[in-house]
């Protein structure tokens, strides 16, 4: 041992060996830094902002950092699994593409990297020719403006026409072949095949229309789009009766709550009940609802009126609202909080009537209309909690639509299929025709005095067990609100 320490010369050893490990560490980061600093150096000598350069030095960063590689090493391998991990046409996989695709360039002209290692170079990205994404956004205009198509529907016919020159690099005139091979990749049919053919037949629909491309050059206009038949699945009556029970019960116990702080938790509760109410009791869409304006539910008239800037398919209508003392209350108790937002500033008047609150504490951009996904962020956890089958809020859109036909039946008549695309607001018959036909084949079912299948089996068990007792439940009826004083 050594004297006046007490440390035998052998144990210092590892100690020394992990001390210089840390020290090759450091050394090997550094490197890897001043590497990073020359490549932004680069990249701002190109022409790119500051902004963007220091963006590629943190995807490259992440790219090293994530394998624990710093060396220049074989990373195809590991750099084709870091791409794949987000989808061919997302931002994010485009931007770690394109800051490895300029890191690796960097690398090669100062001699770091051999020849032939961009492995970037090889993967397809969603960009295409400065000429045709002139072409694509003038086309995403024209498909809004003049051909009345709501903006969702016209971002899909711009993301596939995009994807397609971007895959295939096809030019102006010559994209027969590889079309009719990009068509093959989907099956037949599917809504994806559609999608494709719909969206290439408006682009080249609308070349022709603006004397871009030649006339009879529109291969996707011999295509055909084939019907892939799904039964729009609804929930039953018991199933929405027992959800509105649940949601009135949890509002009631918000609105018990006297703590002044929690006015926010009853603003929130009473409004997503009030949509999943009236989609239930009309029929109208989601997105619509979220955006009408107090005066635009009419308690007095009976009627929710609909603008043609808000509705769907560009057309106003009116819906009906059912001379029911519940929903009634509920419209008016939201009326009643709403004009207390709006005293408070919390609200604007312009703010539709069932707006969101805002982010955080302060509720900043309060009044704005809010998602869907608000909604079904909250009643998803009541549908888990309670075993309930509903997909999400557009189901009670689809329970409202059968729910018609089958009253309709059950009194004896044969449901009206054209106030029922009025009510609901199709732009095309065939879409309301859809539901009569399943509801009526549904039903026939039903009614069928035929052999069913298992009911041997079924004989076999009781034959064993006795008769089998089934417990009908009644679910209590949902009782009047009463006035809420905010």
């Amino acid at each position: 041992m050594l004297k006046g320490c007490g440390i035998m010369p052998g144990k210092a050893a590892p100690r020394m060996r992990a001390k210089s490990h840390k020290n090759e560490r450091k050394t090997r980061i550094k490197n890897f830094e001043d590497m990073l600093e020359s490549f932004s150096e680069w990249r701002m000598g190109n022409g790119v902002t500051r902004t963007t350069a220091k963006a590629n030095c943190a995807t490259v960063r992440a790219f090293y950092g994530h394998f624990n590689q710093t060396a220049w090493e074989d990373e195809k391998d590991t750099y084709l699994e870091w791409i794949e991990k987000y989808p061919p046409s997302s931002n994010a996989r485009n931007q770690r593409m394109h800051a490895m695709r300029k890191f690796w360039e960097w690398a090669m002209e100062t001699g770091g990297r051999k020849p032939g290692t961009n492995y970037a170079l090889r993967a397809t990205r969603t960009v295409v020719d400065k000429d045709i994404q002139k072409k694509l956004d003038q086309f995403y205009y024209w498909r809004i403006s003049e051909d009345a198509v709501a903006k969702k529907t016209a971002k899909e016919n711009y993301i596939h026409v995009r994807c397609f020159y971007a895959q295939h690099k096809a030019a102006w005139e010559k994209e027969e072949d590889e079309f009719r091979a990009w068509i093959l990749e989907c099956e037949n049919p599917s809504d994806k095949r559609n999608q494709r053919i719909l969206s290439m037949r408006k682009f080249w629909e609308w070349a022709e229309i603006k004397n871009a491309r030649n006339s009879g050059s529109n291969y996707a206009a011999t295509y055909k789009l084939k019907k892939t038949y799904r039964i729009p699945r609804a929930p039953t009556r018991e199933e929405v009766q027992k959800v509105l029970v649940i949601m009135d019960g949890i509002m009631r116990e918000k609105m018990n709550e006297k703590r002044s702080e929690k006015w926010s938790e009853k603003w929130r509760t009473i409004r997503n009940l009030g949509v999943i109410v009236l989609m239930a009791c009309t029929g109208i869409r989601a997105k619509e609802l979220l955006h009408l304006l107090p005066e635009e539910i009419d308690t007095k008239k009976m009627q929710i009126v609909i603008p043609c800037a808000k509705s769907k398919n560009r057309r106003e209508r009116v819906c009906p609202l059912p001379n029911n003392k519940y929903l009634l209350q509920l419209i008016k108790n939201i009326k009643v909080l709403h004009a207390s937002l709006v005293d408070n500033k919390v609200f604007k008047k312009t703010s539709p009537l069932l707006a969101g609150l805002g982010t955080g504490t302060v509720h900043k951009n309060s009044g704005m209309p809010i998602g869907t996904q608000v909604i079904w962020v909250w009643v998803k956890k009541i549908y888990h909690e309670n075993k309930i089958h509903i997909r999400g809020v557009h189901d009670f859109r689809r329970y409202y639509a059968t729910d018609y036909i089958i009253g309709c039946y059950e009194r004896g008549r044969n449901p009206d299929v054209m106030k029922l695309r009025e009510m609901l607001g199709h732009k095309k018959l065939e879409t309301t025709q859809n539901y009569i036909d399943e509801v009526t084949v549904s039903l026939a079912r039903r009614n069928a005095n035929d052999y069913e299948p298992g009911q041997v089996a079924l004989k076999l068990i009781t034959d064993k067990t006795g008769k089998l007792k089934g417990k009908k439940i009644m679910l209590p009826e949902i009782s009047l609100s009463e006035p809420i004083n905010f």
